[in-house]
C-alpha cells in the first residue's frame, strides 16, 4: 500500500511540477515544438500532457496549437510525412477545443501552417497540412457563426423583454419623474 502511495506521489510530482513552474509565454513569442517530436513513438504522451494542461487551464489552446504547428514545420523540414500528419491531426483537435479567447493563438498557428505548406518539400505532407488547415478554417467559421447567433439571440431576447413589459419601463420612468417632482416641491 505504501509503495502505491509513493508511486502516485512521484507521478503527480512529475506531472504537476512542470505545469506549476511553467510561465505563460507572452503572446508575442511563438512557442516552439514540444520536447517530443511528432515522429516519435511516444508523441502521444506529449499531446496527452498538453491536453490535460489545457483542460486544467494551465495552457491556452492557442499556444498549444502554435506548438503543434511548429512540430508540423519541424517534421516537414526533416521530410517526415508521418510526423507532419500526426502534428496536423493534433493541431486540428486543439483548434476544435479552442475558445473565443484563444482565437489569436489559433490564427497564428494557421499562419504558421500556411508558411509551412508553402515551404514543404513533400507533396504528401503538404496535402495533409492543407487538409488540416481547411478543417481549422471551417471550425473557426463555425465559432464565428455561433458567436453571431448568440449575439442575435441576446438582442432578440432584450427586444422581446421590452415588448412584453412596456408598462414597466414607463412606470419606472414615471416613478423617477414623480420623485424629482416631489423633491422639487419640498
Amino acid at each position: 500500500m505504501r509503495t502505491k502511495l509513493y508511486i502516485a506521489a512521484i507521478a503527480f510530482a512529475l506531472l504537476a511540477a512542470p505545469a506549476a513552474a511553467q510561465e505563460e509565454t507572452p503572446d508575442e513569442a511563438d512557442p516552439g515544438p514540444g520536447l517530443i517530436s511528432s515522429g516519435s513513438m511516444i508523441y502521444g504522451l506529449e499531446t496527452a500532457y498538453d491536453n490535460a494542461a489545457m483542460n486544467a487551464g494551465l495552457k491556452k489552446a492557442g499556444n498549444v496549437a502554435q506548438e503543434r504547428a511548429a512540430e508540423a514545420r519541424q517534421a516537414s523540414e526533416n521530410n517526415n510525412t508521418r510526423g507532419v500528419e500526426k502534428a496536423a491531426r493534433e493541431l486540428e483537435k486543439t483548434a476544435d477545443k479552442a475558445k473565443d479567447s484563444d482565437e489569436e493563438g489559433i490564427n497564428k498557428a494557421m499562419q504558421m501552417m500556411q508558411e509551412t505548406i508553402q515551404n514543404a518539400p513533400n507533396a504528401q505532407a503538404r496535402h495533409g497540412m492543407q487538409t488540416a488547415l481547411q478543417n481549422m478554417q471551417e471550425a473557426q467559421q463555425k465559432r464565428q457563426e455561433g458567436r453571431q447567433q448568440a449575439d442575435q439571440q441576446n438582442r432578440d431576447a432584450g427586444s422581446n423583454q421590452q415588448e412584453r413589459n412596456p408598462d414597466q419601463s414607463n412606470r419606472s420612468e414615471d416613478s423617477g419623474d414623480n420623485r424629482t417632482q416631489e423633491s422639487d416641491r419640498s
